[in-house]
């Protein structure tokens, strides 16, 4: 399940809507365009320029499963330890495998190394062929008798 559609999250919904107000009162400014002093020609282009390129950057993540809590402490792979049992953080790295059948697990490696993320408790997947690509895990951390393992509830994959 993908959570946010066309790439598009609550947050770039809260920055377009922004954007909205501004363009709005802006393009009253514009449509006087002869009697507008050149000065301020050259911020509305600035500002139409900073909106494009803010919706540039966040449609290059999707968000797969339910809310991305960026609040959520981030850790590196190495420093998921017993004491973390059962704590909710996010885990940065490039996914280095995945299952190839219904894509319910995946492999994520960082510099201090590599944990198996579960996706089956939250009933989502991601994506064939996300295998290289970067990703941010929001999950429940899980030390088993096998080791460490992530329960996924949600994944930032970047483009």
């Amino acid at each position: 399940m993908e959570a946010t559609g066309l790439g598009i999250n609550c947050a770039s919904f809260i920055y377009a809507s922004g954007c909205a107000i501004i363009g709005e009162s802006l393009y009253s400014e514009f449509k006087n365009e002869r009697n507008m002093p050149k000065n301020k020609k050259t911020h509305i282009l600035i500002i139409s320029i900073l909106i494009l390129v803010g919706l540039a950057i966040d449609a290059s993540a999707k968000v797969y499963g339910g809310s991305f809590d960026n609040s959520a402490p981030t850790i590196k792979v190495g420093s998921i330890t017993p004491d973390k049992n059962g704590q909710t953080m996010i885990i940065e790295g490039v996914i280095s495998a995945q299952c190839q059948g219904d894509g319910c697990w995946l492999a994520l490696k960082d510099d201090t190394g590599e944990v198996m993320v579960d996706l089956k408790p939250y009933d989502f997947r991601i994506p064939q062929g996300s295998t290289g690509k970067k990703a941010r895990i929001y999950g429940r951390i899980k030390i088993g008798a096998r080791g460490a393992l992530v329960e996924a509830i949600s994944i930032q994959v970047l483009e």
